[in-house]
């Protein structure tokens, strides 16, 4: 596998991980009201989806080869999500006073 190939798919890893964050951010929000059974069915079909999409994409990508700094940018990018989505929030508190 060549460097640009391997450049694609730890991109498309950190992209996956962006996704991957806000896509259980609404999930979550989806599935706040139902009972405990259906919560639990649905992450797990939800988890196990995500995790086939993100295979398919690699296999496409690069025939398949998983290599451990994948999943770090995986989670770089999931990190990256949670961060931003949190100091989006701060900065929506701040802002009213800003404007004053």
């Amino acid at each position: 596998m060549d460097v640009l190939i391997q450049l694609f798919s730890i991109i498309l890893s950190f992209v996956y991980g962006i996704f991957l964050t806000c896509a259980f951010y609404g999930h979550f929000m989806v599935i706040r009201r139902l009972n405990i059974y259906w919560k639990s069915f649905l992450s797990v079909l939800f988890s196990l989806d995500s995790i086939m999409l993100y295979i398919y994409l690699i296999y496409v990508l690069n025939e398949g080869f998983i290599h451990l700094y994948f999943f770090f940018a995986l989670v770089l990018g999931s990190f990256f999500t949670f961060f931003c989505h949190k100091n989006v929030k701060l900065l929506k508190k701040l802002l009213p006073f800003l404007k004053k």
